[in-house]
């Protein structure tokens, strides 16, 4: 476990012979990971190096797009509308209903932290666990 420059903590992990999440992009599972970050241009710098991810901006709004082993995902500022928001890795998971998660997790104790709302790329929610665990549910119509 590792910080990179600008705060944000990852894990870095080499399978061996546990290969990991083979199956991504359907319901429950991984589907995309950001960061969020107040460098984009050290991070990406930090992550080339480390990792040989490549990067291309997307027009004119500071994110920077990222492939890397079939998946995908974004670098981006944190704004000065995220005042107290520090660098991190959000997780996001493909569900078949976005709405009807956001139900079942009030169900089991889960909150809302961003309500369900249409995006470019599919109906997402951002929640976290009883725990305080935050993460993302995205109806990516998989």
């Amino acid at each position: 476990m590792v910080a990179d420059p600008t705060g944000a903590i990852v894990i870095l992990w080499q399978p061996l012979k546990h290969h990991g999440a083979c199956l991504v992009k359907e319901h429950s599972t991984t589907s995309w990971n950001e960061l969020v970050t107040n460098d984009v241009g050290a991070a990406m710098g930090f992550y080339s190096v480390l990792l040989g991810w490549s990067g291309e901006p997307m027009g004119d709004s500071g994110l920077v797009g990222v492939r890397h082993a079939g998946s995908g995902g974004i670098i981006g500022s944190v704004t000065s509308a995220s005042e107290g928001v520090v660098s991190h890795w959000s997780v996001y998971f493909a569900v078949d209903d976005c709405d009807a998660i956001v139900r079942h997790a009030l169900r089991f104790g889960g909150r809302v932290v961003v309500p369900a709302a249409d995006m470019t790329s599919g109906r997402a929610a951002q929640l976290a666990d009883k725990h305080g665990v935050i993460f993302w549910v995205m109806d990516c119509g998989y």
